[in-house]
């Protein structure tokens, strides 16, 4: 296939040919890797079949092959991963998604919907339940993964928001992204003792910093 890719090179239709096609064609739509849809929609043979697709950005247009792939498996984890963390399921654990859920039953939801998976969404955004952890594991991918560069609260709620909904979102995501640590101490604190409280006292909890900005001077940066 490689070989007739070239621009100068024809394309012969042998025999040959076309059993290599068919080969790689029939290579792939096996599963693990795709299976064709039916009429079915969204179900082949007891499979779930979904596609997913998004306009490359700018500087997306100059990656790599390799690059643009991963790109689409992170595209992909993004959309589906409530799959991956079991959302359906813990549902119905939330007592106020319960009732969100027996509202659209009953036909008493305009703006909350089932899926055809039977997660309950509202305008199309995951409703995402108070259970198990799950919003604060939400909140900690994006924002410290390695692959999201943390993008800030309001960036963060903006990205968040096209997939996820639960009631005071924003708040928790201010929560995530803004906070601030209180510490008695005395004026007269050489800066080689206020570094030893950095350290005990943030560096603790949060773990040492990309950079920090300080008042100080470089005489307290310089002690760590």
């Amino acid at each position: 296939m490689s070989y007739f890719s070239d621009r100068d090179q024809e394309f012969p239709g042998s025999d040959d040919c076309e059993a290599s096609f068919q080969k790689l064609k029939t290579s792939l739509t096996t599963i693990p890797v795709l299976v064709s849809p039916s009429s079915l929609g969204m179900y082949t043979e007891g499979q779930v079949i979904t596609y997913a697709s998004c306009q490359l950005k700018i500087h997306e247009k100059n990656y790599p092959v390799h690059d643009l792939e991963l790109a689409a498996i992170v595209h992909a984890l993004k959309i589906w991963r409530h799959y991956l963390y079991g959302i359906k399921a813990q549902q119905f654990d939330d007592p106020h998604l319960v009732v969100l859920r027996e509202a659209v039953l009953q036909g008493s939801a305009k703006e909350v919907s089932i899926g055809e998976d039977g997660v309950l969404r509202l305008q199309g955004r995951l409703c995402v339940p108070n259970s198990h952890g799950l919003r604060e594991r939400i909140l900690e991918e994006a924002h410290s993964l390695r692959y999201s560069i943390h993008p800030g609260a309001t960036k963060m709620y903006r990205d968040l928001r096209k997939h996820y909904w639960w009631r005071r979102i924003k708040m928790d995501i201010l929560g995530l992204t803004k906070s601030a640590h209180f510490i008695p101490i005395v004026t007269t604190y050489t800066p080689e003792i206020l570094a030893q409280i950095y350290i005990r006292e943030i560096v603790r909890l949060h773990g040492v910093p990309v950079s920090i900005v300080s008042d100080r001077g470089p005489q307290f940066t310089s002690h760590f």
